[in-house]
Parts: structure tokens; C-alpha cells; sequence
């Protein structure tokens, strides 16, 4: 007799405590520290120099961590699709800087490291060249 209290008290309790285990609240955040700076960031460089050249420039961030470059240097328009110099690199980002290394095919190869403010993303950039860059997000 004792035999059939127990076999159902212990089924009932192995079946009510699977439900919790397999409700438990998911620690794992989606990773959206980029989310910030992906899209088209549209404005200026300007080199340190004598002449101090300053030229329009903008960079797309996708959100796989990889950017375009478009020198607008001596270009009749501003369209991406016509830009002719485009350089390809990579970014990471760290709380609001944005460190960037991309590599134009015909200017050699450049870093930057820009600050983000609110919709505006300014900072040093070197390579074969060096100055500021600032831009804006479009």
C-alpha cells in the first residue's frame, strides 16, 4: 500500500519541478555596442600642413565591425556610387571612441580615433597623411 503513495507523490514532484528548471531567466545581452555608430557618417578632413588641405569625407560602419571610406579629394560629387577613392578597414569601438584602420589602394593606409558626441564623431587620423577628421551622422 505504501508502494503506490509514494510512486505518484514522487512523479508528481520530478514533473513540477521540470517546468522551473527549464524556465530560467537568459543572462546572454544581444551585442549592440556598435549600434551607435553603424551608418553613414558624412563631413570633413583636414591635414596638418602648410597648405592644410581640407576635403569632404564620409564613412559607412556596418554593424559587422567593417567600413567604407570615401575620399571626396578633388571628386565632382559627393555620390558614394562615384566616389574614386574608396578605402575598406575595419573598426571597434570602446565606450565613445571609435578607432578605425582602413587602407585606401591608391593613399596607403590610415587610423583614426574618433570620439562620438551625440551625432557627431571627431578625431585625429594618420597615415601617409595626418589631421582631423569631423563628421556628421546622416
Amino acid at each position: 500500500m505504501k508502494q503506490r503513495f509514494y510512486f505518484p507523490m514522487v512523479l508528481l514532484a520530478i514533473l513540477g519541478l521540470a517546468p522551473v528548471a527549464g524556465c530560467q531567466k537568459s543572462s546572454s545581452q544581444p551585442n549592440n555596442t556598435n549600434a551607435a555608430v553603424v551608418g553613414y557618417w558624412f563631413g570633413t578632413f583636414t591635414a596638418t600642413g602648410a597648405s592644410a588641405p581640407t576635403a569632404q569625407e564620409g564613412h559607412v560602419f556596418k554593424s559587422d565591425g567593417t567600413m567604407v571610406s570615401y575620399d571626396f579629394w578633388n571628386a565632382t560629387s559627393t555620390d558614394t556610387a562615384s566616389c574614386p577613392t574608396k578605402g575598406y578597414g575595419t573598426y571597434t569601438i570602446s565606450g565613445n571612441k571609435v578607432s578605425q584602420t582602413y587602407s585606401y589602394a591608391s593613399a596607403g593606409n590610415f587610423t583614426a580615433t574618433c570620439t562620438i558626441s551625440g551625432n557627431t564623431m571627431t578625431g585625429p587620423y594618420s597615415g601617409t597623411s595626418s589631421g582631423t577628421l569631423s563628421f556628421t551622422k546622416q
